[in-house]
Formats: C-alpha cells, structure tokens, sequence
C-alpha cells in the first residue's frame, strides 16, 4: 500500500532487486473507499510525516479500507503497517478478521492510538508488546498467542 507514485517506483525497484514477489497496491488506506482527501505540503509528501499534519494543499488519492484490503488475503504470515495514521482504522475492523493474520508489526502516531490498538488486539486474543520509538510514536509487535500444554 503506497499513495504515492514516486514510492511505488521505489518499492517495485526494491522487489526487484530483492526477487521479492508481492502486490503493490497504489492506494491509501482510510476508514472511507474509493477516495480519500489528505491535506499536505508539497515539502512533506515523500517524507515520515506525510499526512499526518495538516497542510496548505489537499491532494485525493485513490483508497481502500483495511475491511477491503485483509478481506483480499487468506494468510499472510506477517503485516507491518506504517502508514501515517491510517493504523487507527485497524480498530473498526472486526476481530475474526484480524484473527486470519499470525502477527502484526504496527507503528502508532500517537499515546491514544497505541492504547487502542493494544486493547484491541488482545481482546483478539493476541500478545502485545509496544515499544516507545520516538516521541508519541510507539511500534507494536502483535502475535497470535500460543496455546500451551502442561
């Protein structure tokens, strides 16, 4: 999932490079399909914060929601999402979905966001570990909790 074009340039010469083979999806992800409208500056669209703060341009990308997009894929054994505040739409998803995927690598923007998406996901019945990065930025590592015998 990247908006930009640029990028996409960028991660296809990646698999490339690397004989990786994987879909590279041209879109942003947001709580609402088909289009989304994110306000930018032009010095901060190929940049970390991108989309985050709004700016003095608003640019519409073509969108998909995390519903549509997990809904694609039967299995994948690891989603790492870092995209710029669309995480917080990973707790409008429903739990069974989210449950098909074995584990999570998830950056969060934000103190509110990270304690949502923790209690979400271990209401799903998944380990949870956050790790504090930057400031107010958090990675979650998220795994499928293992069932273990005595």
């Amino acid at each position: 999932m990247e908006p930009l074009r640029e990028n996409v340039r960028y991660i296809q010469k990646n698999f490339e490079l690397n004989k990786i083979k994987g879909d590279i999806l041209r879109l942003a992800v947001s709580n609402k399909p088909n289009k989304v409208a994110i306000s930018v500056d032009e010095d901060t669209m190929s940049r970390s914060n991108f989309g985050l703060h709004p700016g003095s341009k608003e640019v519409k990308f073509d969108s998909i929601t995390w519903t549509q997009l997990l809904s694609r894929y039967k299995y994948v054994s690891i989603i790492k999402s870092d995209c710029e505040g669309c995480e917080k739409f990973l707790a409008d998803v429903d739990n069974s979905l989210l449950q098909r995927f074995e584990s999570w690598v998830i950056e969060a923007h934000s103190d509110e966001i990270k304690s949502l998406l923790a209690y979400k996901f271990s209401k799903c019945g998944f380990d949870v570990v956050v790790h504090p990065w930057k400031k107010g930025i958090y990675i979650l590592v998220v795994r499928k909790k293992i069932n273990k015998r005595k």
